[in-house]
């Protein structure tokens, strides 16, 4: 093959382009500091420059946003256990101080008073926030954990009865054998009705010749059981044909004319729990009128609508300890500031307002879970009833009442002591007998209620440890949580750098090693322009 000169120089200048084209790549790299500028150039550097990126995009959303909010949520709700834990530590505290110190109902008084206001901060943490977001109330942020003023200015623009604008049906509790307590009552029977105590006819009644003075044997002190409810002054059902009707969303109504306490037992080959029975519920206003046929009678239970207390016998009692399951659905609508939501406890109906309608409590639907990694996520929320327990203002409220029976029963024996000194007004024998027995009843009267704010105060030691467990458990928890993600936040630190390292390495050029390229390149370019000058001098006649 005859190579010519013009062939000779056709390569040459290929070759000289193909330097140059190996320079202007260095030079690119060294102005980019990138091993390639199109992905073309190095398709599979290329390819493992994007999953690089890819991975460190995730990294980067992970650590920056999902584990930095989740830490600032957890850190949010332990700071207000925190709270709470410090409320029940002073709750516990003045209970234990009360058992020796509190010798007279003002005594008491003012343990109820001090009391009172750890209970109101003690809900108000209830209603703590985190970036304007409600920490304690699951998935529903923008709904607070109490009643509230906005609450029911909100609610009477568009309820249908502007004075309850909140109506709840079906409020649905469930108990077990643990939370059966024993529960013990006054009652004064006089001429088939019973009293809570001896009324002011009976002490206004005494006159010369009145034969039906009440005496102590007629006050007495039952004891029997109870299940309290988690609210008091519960709606009484109504009977059949009235307007007490409740309207749900889908047009249909619910008039209640009974109440009834489901039994039921657990199916584990089926996860259900199975209805047995129902006991049928009378609702009384006052603890005096549940009057029990016998002592075994285990066929009626009584409903405090005032209180919020079931009352039954032992022999219903047993008959309760022998199931899984009891559960109460009530319904209520006479609700204050400070009382605590139905729906962050219980399954209910809130029929005072349309959109809201029927709201299924579950404990796994209210968790806020933060995607943390791949496949990885972290519950980050602690949920009310994980957290703080209704039962701390129930029982406030049940010993306000016991104090105020207190005070009533003084104030009768105050008044009978005037009375019997009062020798002027009273002289007979007669009225001054009658005196005698009302004072011996009212004294009575006030020794039940003395004693059973005794009790209640003692107790008060072991409930308010209870609660404070509760507290510590959660914040134990919302603890470990904060561990957990500060651990993966160190993780996530550590793959981010070890990525941005991988990717950097990937497509990151070296600049030392470019300019001995860059070096090596001059040289071989100036020398190719020598060797193509070279021999480009030659001609045809220089060969022949």
């Amino acid at each position: 093959m005859r190579i010519t000169n013009k062939m000779i120089n056709n390569n040459s200048v290929y070759n000289i382009n193909n330097n140059m084209e190996y320079m202007d790549e260095l030079n690119t790299q060294m102005a980019t500091q990138k091993k390639f500028n199109n992905p073309s150039d190095d398709p599979i550097t290329a390819i493992r420059s994007l999953r690089f990126r890819g991975s460190l995009a995730s990294i980067t959303q992970y650590l920056t946003r999902n584990v930095s909010d989740g830490v600032s949520w957890a850190e949010s709700t332990q700071t207000a256990l925190k709270t709470a834990k410090n409320i029940m530590e002073d709750f516990k505290k003045k209970y234990s101080d009360a058992v020796n110190t509190t010798k007279t109902n003002d005594d008491r008084r003012i343990l109820l008073q001090g009391l009172q206001a750890l209970a109101k901060e003690y809900f108000a943490v209830g209603n703590s926030t985190n970036e304007d977001r409600y920490i304690f109330t699951g998935y529903r942020t923008s709904d607070s954990f109490t009643f509230t003023d906005n609450n029911f200015d909100e609610r009477k623009i568009t309820a249908a009865d502007k004075s309850h604008p909140y109506q709840y049906v079906g409020i649905a509790e469930h108990f077990t054998l643990d939370n059966i307590e024993r529960y013990s009552y006054t009652s004064y029977t006089k001429n088939g009705t019973n009293y809570s105590g001896i009324t002011d006819e009976d002490i206004t009644a005494v006159a010369p010749g009145n034969t039906s003075t009440a005496d102590e044997t007629q006050v007495k002190s039952y004891s029997e059981f109870r299940l309290r409810l988690s609210y008091s002054d519960i709606d009484v059902p109504s009977a059949a044909g009235t307007d007490y009707a409740y309207t749900y969303p889908n047009g249909a109504t619910d008039d209640i004319t009974t109440y009834e306490l489901t039994l039921k037992t657990y199916d584990s080959s089926t996860n259900t729990y199975t209805k047995t029975d129902a006991l049928q519920v009378k609702t009384i206003t006052s603890d005096s009128d549940a009057t029990f046929s016998s002592p075994d009678d285990e066929d009626t239970v009584y409903l405090n609508t005032v209180t919020g207390n079931l009352i039954f016998t032992s022999k219903t009692q047993q008959k309760l300890a022998a199931v899984d399951d009891i559960e109460f659905a009530y319904d209520k609508k006479n609700w204050d500031e400070g009382d605590v939501k139905p729906e962050h406890f219980f399954c209910c109906t809130d029929v005072g307002d349309a959109k809201k309608g029927t709201i299924l409590y579950d404990e796994y639907l209210q968790e806020m879970n933060y995607t943390v990694g791949s496949s990885q996520s972290v519950k980050v929320n602690t949920n009310a009833r994980d957290a703080f327990d209704i039962n701390v203002l129930r029982d406030l409220e049940e010993l306000s009442a016991t104090l105020d029976a207190v005070d009533a029963a003084q104030s009768k024996v105050d008044k009978l002591k005037t009375m019997s000194d009062n020798t002027s007004a009273y002289a007979s024998d007669d009225e001054q007998a009658q005196i005698a027995k009302l004072l011996a009843a009212a004294e009575k009267e006030l020794d039940y209620a003395t004693q059973k704010a005794t009790d209640m105060i003692s107790s008060g030691i072991t409930k308010s440890q209870d609660y404070f467990n509760r507290i510590n458990l959660a914040g134990t928890t919302c603890g470990t949580t904060i561990n957990r993600l500060d651990v993966i936040q160190n993780r996530l630190t550590e793959n981010q750098t070890t990525v941005k390292a991988q990717a950097s390495d990937n497509e990151n050029a070296d600049l030392s090693t470019l300019a001995v390229e860059v070096s090596q390149a001059n040289v071989y370019y100036n020398a190719a322009l020598m060797v193509t000058g070279k021999i480009s001098q030659q001609s045809l006649v220089d060969y022949i």
